[in-house]
């Protein structure tokens, strides 16, 4: 295998992460994330939960951070996170803590719950 030159074209698609390339293929609107000549992962444009799928399974095999695939996917930081938690813990992660008060409220009581 010959080794890059200076005057060589860059390689097609954005670098990220431990040398990993999103690459985009225009006309069938086809995303795939390629590891030097191999592919790992490939989706259609429109499939907004592969596409999630592997953000977070590219953050949970350390292959890039979570600032590098919010950049590259065009997600924000907290999604990523959220989502490579939800797919490291499985279900149990997305059930959480319920929300909203979690005992009774004294009025007048100054700093919280009674």
């Amino acid at each position: 295998m010959s080794r890059p030159r200076l005057n060589d074209p860059p390689a097609p698609g954005s670098l990220f992460g431990r040398g990993l390339r999103l690459l985009r293929e225009s006309e069938g609107r086809r995303y795939a994330i390629s590891l030097s000549a191999v592919v790992l992962f490939e989706w259609a444009e429109d499939d907004r939960s592969t596409r999630r799928l592997v953000a977070a399974q590219l953050v949970n095999a350390k292959l890039a951070t979570r600032v590098e695939v919010a950049r590259v996917f065009g997600l924000h930081v907290n999604t990523v996170s959220r989502i490579a938690h939800v797919a490291a813990e499985g279900v149990t992660a997305s059930i959480g803590r319920q929300r909203g008060p979690h005992g009774p409220f004294i009025q007048g009581d100054r700093g919280g719950r009674g």
